[in-house]
């Protein structure tokens, strides 16, 4: 599950979504 959430995180990211970003480092921290 980490995996696919952490995939699709990148692949938002990856299109210019800095909202993603505060999401991906709440993940960091869990």
């Amino acid at each position: 599950m980490r995996n696919g959430l952490l995939k699709v995180l990148i692949l938002l990211d990856d299109t210019g979504i800095r909202e993603l970003e505060v999401l991906k480092r709440t993940f960091r921290v869990m």
